[in-house]
């Protein structure tokens, strides 16, 4: 049953592997932070090469790290010039405006 909610043999792999080495509730956590990134971003099978890659080479990325290199960066802020009115123009409205 577990292992037909593994969408690859990669994260079967990641499973085993953070099971064994992690307590049961971080392994957990782990693997459905994982599932949710790799369904999120739409980055599954690259997302499980990447952390299998880094399993095999002795390391298990954090969840912030596999964010940060999949997920897309926020959009940039649009610059805006905004120009402040003067401070006399102010004045009129306190004595009824300009209406005559």
């Amino acid at each position: 049953m577990r292992d037909e909610l593994l969408p690859s043999d990669n994260y079967k792999h990641i499973w085993s592997h953070v099971n064994d080495t992690m307590m049961a509730d971080k392994a957990c956590y782990y693997i459905v932070r994982l599932l949710h990134l790799a369904s999120k971003t739409g980055h599954e099978q690259r997302l499980g090469e990447f952390v299998m890659n880094e399993i095999e080479h002795g390391r298990v990325p954090s969840i912030y790290d596999c964010e940060e290199r999949f997920t897309c960066p926020p959009a940039a802020i649009p610059k805006m010039t905004v120009h402040q009115h003067a401070l006399s123009q102010y004045q009129s409205l306190l004595h009824g405006g300009n209406h005559g």
